[in-house]
């Protein structure tokens, strides 16, 4: 007996802890639900006044979207939702920047299989040309060399700007990379862009006052220039001396998501009417809400993590995470500005810029890697809460609609980015003043939400054996195990019970009955397990890269043009000759192009045959290795050393001098079957010679570029 007391003892000490932390837990649930309802409510009957009259209409906001492989679909789903946003056109700028040249595997329904930058050019109206000019520009990006020293690297992009028939602005900056990207033409990542424009607004509004002789001015590259002029162009300057000409605020949205109908307009009247506010975000739904049991299972978990997490923040005006798909910053404060004091640059001040601008070469830790290459929107985040005393707010009267993953592979690439990324910024954010005094701050809820992130798996096993031994012990289950479980429930569900969201429980019973144990057990096993994966994993599929001959010609247009020239709009001020030379409705690039490659091919394959011939006579190796020397510069140019791809490529070339519709380089059309015979006859010899060469090469033990 005794000994059996003494076992009671610790017994006893762990049973008052676990109660101990189970009341705790149910305290911060009532707080948080009772916090975010009181903000939710209180919202919803002053955001209305933004549908009365237009006097919080005159901000003029740039809409910025990143994009990388999207497809028609997606693209027109978005254009169209923010041309028919209730805010006015003239104010609002519709801003696309094409990471790179590439076609999404959900391109089909396009022409041709048309890369995400062609398909903009359609969508929106403007002519797109091979000889469109290039801009240098700034980079992200790194080449390591033989010692291992790693180089930060330039980039190159095309702008393309006007006005679509509705009214809309817009402008397209296109990456297109240089020579020696092969494999990812101009693709340097969504941080990338965002700094692309952030360093453009850094530079512009420091110079604002300055005179370009003074040693603190700061000279834009190419790329900024010309956007810039572009912007002034279309009455959308980034700085003036009259304050309410210039952009005021900067709208983030995926390129995948839906925009409700007075979205903008709730969040300018939010900014306009609430000074303090620094940034804001809008609520994210499901669009794709009963593709499969992977996006069910996701609905109920968007709602809540808006409803009551990102509502219990906004009452500290710190939301720790402003997602890149629906997001508004204000570019500047002028509370305090007068004729001799500037407004004060914000969202692209110095503190902000040179901490996140941060070259992909110098960023070598875990944590810094986890910070910046999978979490950029909570590190921007993160950056403007540590740099001003302003809010962060969240605003639920605007709505967006995104396509979330419907493969659990998908979303298990997703969530291990999103919950390694979280983690790191957690720690953070530790060194960030948020508000609130010990246990009622945000700091302590942080905390909590750490602890909660590490122990989330075994807690669910925990509470799965106690559920177990229950029902085969035929033991009741702890009233305090009950108190915990029912009120978790209940502080979820009463906000859609009371927001009459009626249809959003049965989404809840997917989640408790399947999304628990993936995002309560499978998901943070899988993430922490891959802490050290900073590839995005399984995303979207495209298509083979088929444009480094696109880069090789960048480069020729550079020693051409020098410097650059005008920027390329929906109006270029191209010659008349290159506007001549665009391709009609039904195709995507010229045919010239398209038949000077297949040139360039024969000559190829000539070359090779030669080669061929030589080592069967036995010739010297001296002369074999000449030509192997010529051919391998001959393929450098003409394939952009991707001899992966050197075989569809030179199907294509053949396909033209027979006369076929093909495609070309760059997803782009080519020409029909007539056009395609009369440039043929340009070159009679050319011809015969050149389908002697594939003849012959395809009858040989290997291709150029090997069996697949």
């Amino acid at each position: 007996m005794e000994q059996i007391r003494s076992q009671d003892n610790p017994c006893k000490a762990l049973n008052m802890t676990m109660v101990a932390i189970m009341l705790t837990i149910v305290a911060i649930l009532g707080i948080q639900c009772l916090c975010s309802l009181i903000y939710l409510l209180r919202f919803g009957r002053t955001i209305c006044k933004a549908k009365r009259g237009d006097q919080y209409q005159d901000a003029k906001v740039i809409v910025t979207i990143p994009c990388y492989n999207e497809g028609t679909e997606e693209l027109t789903k978005t254009i169209n939702s923010v041309r028919d946003e209730s805010y006015p056109n003239e104010k609002k700028l519709l801003l696309f920047i094409a990471d790179g040249n590439k076609t999404g595997a959900n391109s089909d329904k396009a022409p041709n299989y048309a890369t995400t930058p062609v398909i903009l050019s359609h969508l929106l109206g403007y002519d797109k040309s091979d000889h469109d000019p290039v801009y240098n520009c700034d980079s992200t990006g790194y080449e390591t060399a033989d010692n291992g020293e790693k180089t930060p690297i330039g980039n190159r992009a095309k702008i393309y700007h006007g006005t679509t028939e509705e009214g809309l602005n817009f402008m397209v900056i296109e990456k297109c990379g240089r020579a020696f990207n092969a494999d990812d033409v101009g693709n340097r990542g969504k941080r990338d862009s965002q700094i692309l424009l952030l360093q453009l607004l850094n530079r512009v509004m420091h110079n604002h006052t300055l005179d370009k002789h003074r040693t603190d001015y700061r000279d834009l590259n190419e790329l900024e220039i010309a956007i810039e002029g572009a912007l002034r162009g279309m009455d959308f300057p980034l700085t003036s001396n009259n304050m309410s000409d210039q952009v005021k605020y900067l709208m983030a949205v995926d390129a995948d998501t839906r925009l409700s109908k007075d979205s903008i307009t709730q969040m300018v009247y939010s900014m306009e009417t609430k000074p303090k506010t620094l940034a804001l975000c809008g609520e994210t739904k499901v669009d794709n809400k009963d593709d499969s049991w992977v996006t069910k299972m996701q609905v109920f978990e968007y709602y809540t993590n808006h409803g009551l997490k990102k509502a219990f923040e906004s009452v500290f005006g710190t939301v720790t995470c402003l997602p890149g798909c629906f997001t508004m910053y204000r570019l500047f404060d002028a509370r305090d500005a007068s004729a001799s004091q500037p407004p004060v640059t914000l969202f692209a001040c110095d503190y902000v810029y040179d901490r996140y601008a941060r070259n992909d070469a110098v960023i070598e830790t875990l944590h810094e890697k986890n910070l910046y290459k999978l979490g950029e929107d909570r590190m921007l985040t993160t950056l403007l809460l540590q740099k001003w005393n302003m809010n962060l707010k969240y605003v639920p009267e605007a709505h967006c609609y995104t396509i979330v993953p419907d493969e659990f592979m998908v979303l298990l690439s997703q969530r291990r980015r999103w919950i390694n990324s979280t983690f790191h910024n957690m720690l953070y954010l530790l060194s960030v003043n948020l508000g609130g005094i010990c246990c009622f701050s945000m700091k302590f809820i942080l905390v909590l939400d750490m602890i909660g992130t590490l122990i989330l798996p075994s807690s669910l096993l925990y509470l799965g054996m106690i559920l177990y031994d229950s029902i085969m012990d035929h033991n009741s289950v702890s009233t305090y195990t009950l108190l915990v479980l029912g009120f978790s429930v209940f502080v979820q569900i009463i906000g859609p019970l009371l927001r009459l969201k009626i249809k959003y429980l049965w989404y809840a019973f997917v989640f408790y009955l399947i999304g628990v144990p993936v995002f309560y057990f499978v998901l943070p096993l899988y993430s922490f397990w891959n802490l050290d994966d900073f590839s995005w994993g399984t995303t979207r599929v495209t298509t083979e890269n088929a444009n480094t001959n696109e880069a090789i010609a960048a480069d020729a247009l550079d020693e051409e043009q020098g410097s650059g020239g005008a920027a390329g709009t929906s109006s270029t001020d191209a010659s008349e000759e290159d506007k001549a030379e665009k391709s009609d409705e039904a195709s995507f690039a010229d045919d010239d192009r398209a038949t000077n490659f297949a040139e360039a091919l024969e000559e190829y394959f000539l070359k090779k045959l030669m080669l061929e011939k030589e080592r069967a006579n036995g010739a010297d190796a001296d002369a074999e290795k000449t030509h192997q020397s010529n051919v391998d510069q001959r393929e450098m140019l003409t394939v952009g050393a991707n001899i992966k791809g050197a075989r569809s490529i030179f199907q294509r070339g053949k396909s033209i001098l027979k006369g076929k519709v093909v495609v070309a380089i760059g997803g782009s059309t080519v020409v029909s079957e007539e056009e395609g015979g009369s440039r043929a006859e340009k070159s009679d010899k050319a011809k015969v010679s050149f389908a002697d060469a594939v003849d012959e090469d395809n009858a040989g033990e290997s291709s150029v570029a090997g069996e697949p």
